[in-house]
């Protein structure tokens, strides 16, 4: 009541919020440290510190692992129960069916209609965001031929704490994915193949031939492009 803020208990109603949802951060850490998955959970959990009668969640899930995402499902499930309105805006179809009541499609900033989502199913969804038809068969193989050419390829990768002996190669018209828990190492094999982190060990080939990519510009020169998780802090010269 003197202005002073009370730590302790700030931390003590934190603490609570977040061991509600599942989040396994430090209530004393300092934003700037964490992941963007994690500031994406500490952003959710700020806004459960308020006493909200309508809740809009902008991609909430776009950085998040899938038990985290389970956590959040509960959470809102939860909030639902109370009498909270959510607003969830998300591209991730499965998510949309899953969670929401009735569905609202937007095309090219217009609006284009309201459904309820137990009357309708995916492919009528894509079809009102898209204008027309485009599901077909899903595929059953690689459209990548077994003998394609090799255009990257990756041994005994090391990388700090997190990447260890990490092998792999990647042929010509092939799109390779990397899944893992947050903190598994995927961001952080990328950056060090594109010599943004440095590396203690590793070969990379392209095409066959020996690199050296010891710096950014030296991948950018070969042909590699970065895309970064966190586009705000590391995509962007602000």
């Amino acid at each position: 009541k003197f202005g002073i803020c009370d730590k302790k208990a700030m931390r003590a109603k934190a603490q609570e919020i977040m061991d509600r949802m599942g989040v396994k951060i430090p209530v004393n850490a300092v934003m700037s440290d964490l992941s963007v998955g994690q500031q994406q959970m500490v952003e959710i959990c700020k806004a459960l510190m308020v006493d909200a009668k309508v809740l809009i969640m902008d991609e909430p899930t776009a950085a998040l692992t899938q038990s985290e995402t389970e956590n959040l499902f509960k959470v809102v499930n939860s909030l639902r129960e109370k009498g909270v309105s959510i607003v969830y805006i998300s591209h991730r179809m499965d998510e949309i069916n899953r969670i929401s009541d009735r569905v609202t499609v937007m095309r090219d900033g217009e609006y284009v209609g309201t459904v309820n989502t137990a009357e309708v199913t995916k492919d009528d969804i894509v079809k009102m965001m898209v204008g027309r038809v485009i599901y077909g068969e899903q595929k059953a193989a690689s459209e990548v031929a077994p003998d394609a050419p090799v255009v990257l390829e990756v041994k005994n990768l090391n990388a700090g704490k997190e990447v260890k002996n990490v092998d792999f190669n990647l042929r010509k018209g092939e799109i390779l994915g990397f899944a893992g828990l947050m903190g598994a190492g995927r961001t952080e094999v990328a950056r060090a193949l594109y010599g943004a982190d440095k590396k203690q060990t590793g070969d990379i080939y392209i095409n066959g031939e020996k690199v050296k990519i010891n710096t950014p510009n030296q991948a950018v020169k070969h042909g590699i492009c970065y895309l970064s998780e966190d586009r705000k802090r590391f995509g962007l010269m602000l």
